[in-house]
């Protein structure tokens, strides 16, 4: 276990952004639950295209997640769709760290 993942131990659901379907929306894949380290924290970040917005949450995970996925907290697998949820937030920035040796890398996600 590496000094990464030790620590994160909260559960999250992860719903991975597919194709589009018939209404042009974005589809998810299959929701699955990660390991991580969720901090509720407004901050200032910028997008890939430069433009700001306040990220409402960050989130730590050895798991790579992408933009336009959706994160929520605990075990929520049984929801097929995550716009569907409150307490489901959509992915707006990722970003990782690698460990001293790059052998490992934090990733982030802003929500």
């Amino acid at each position: 276990m590496s000094i990464y993942t030790r620590n994160m131990r909260q559960d999250a659901t992860y719903w991975a952004p597919g194709g589009l379907d018939l209404d042009g929306q974005v589809s998810f894949d299959d929701p699955i639950t990660v390991k991580c380290r969720w901090e509720d924290k407004n901050e200032m970040v910028r997008d890939t295209n430069g433009d700001e917005f306040v990220s409402t949450a960050q989130v730590f995970t050895a798991q790579a997640v992408e933009r336009r996925g959706y994160l929520a907290k605990g075990d929520q697998t049984a929801t097929a769709d995550p716009r569907t949820l409150d307490d489901a937030h959509e992915i707006k920035q990722i970003g990782s760290i690698p460990n001293l040796r790059n052998t490992k890398e934090l990733l982030t996600a802003w929500l």
